[in-house]
């Protein structure tokens, strides 16, 4: 009879022992969205963006990023440089998606872009220019390999330093630095009739 009392005592403290945790887990939880997630929210839709230039994809994008971010928040937490891993993981999921889209594209030679509707007071063969030069773009980031891409995205878009972009990729930064410049030189060479094309613009007008 007289062991059932610490039992029971042990069985309550251990009820509230959980019950503190879980007070713990979601104070946390909100911490690491106030202070983490939310200051971020418009620059990750804004990096996811500049990768896909259409505004499905981007939503899209967003959503698998924040899942990951949310999956992973107590290492992230911890990172040394959270907000750029934070980018890296939206940057991540723009090209996941690119990659997807070029698959499919692949097998059905249909671009979801096609139907997109022009903005208002834009003019349409512009625009077609432009969806052009954004698809061409697109297909040329999908050619580099993922962290080589990832690298140049973080550089061009982020303009995050090469510490922190060595740091999101788990790599030195000798070696970010050499991704982004070999990511660079071949966006350069697949991309160069755009800028010959840009500068023959600049001189007819």
């Amino acid at each position: 009879m007289e062991s059932a009392t610490p039992l029971n005592a042990g069985l309550m403290e251990s009820e509230e022992d959980l019950k503190s945790r879980r007070g713990s887990l979601v104070t946390d939880d909100r911490t690491i969205y106030d202070e983490l997630i939310a200051p971020l929210e418009a620059k990750m839709m804004h990096s996811i963006w500049q990768v896909v230039r259409n505004a499905d994809m981007a939503e899209d994008c967003l959503q698998d990023a924040l899942a990951v971010v949310w999956k992973k928040r107590f290492q992230i937490r911890l990172h040394p440089n959270p907000k750029a891993l934070i980018l890296k993981i939206c940057l991540n999921a723009a090209y996941d998606s690119l990659r997807r889209l070029g698959r499919m594209r692949r097998q059905t030679d249909l671009s979801p872009l096609d139907n997109a509707p022009a903005p208002p007071d834009h003019d349409a063969d512009r625009d077609l220019e432009e969806r052009e030069i954004a698809e061409q773009v697109q297909q040329a980031i999908r050619r580099l390999p993922r962290k080589r891409a990832l690298a140049v995205m973080m550089w061009l878009i982020h303009e995050e330093s090469f510490e922190a972009i060595a740091l999101a990729l788990d790599c030195s930064e000798i070696t970010a630095r050499i991704h982004i410049s070999r990511g660079r030189a071949q966006l350069r060479k697949w991309l160069s009739h755009l800028c010959r094309s840009s500068r023959q613009e600049v001189r007819n007008e």
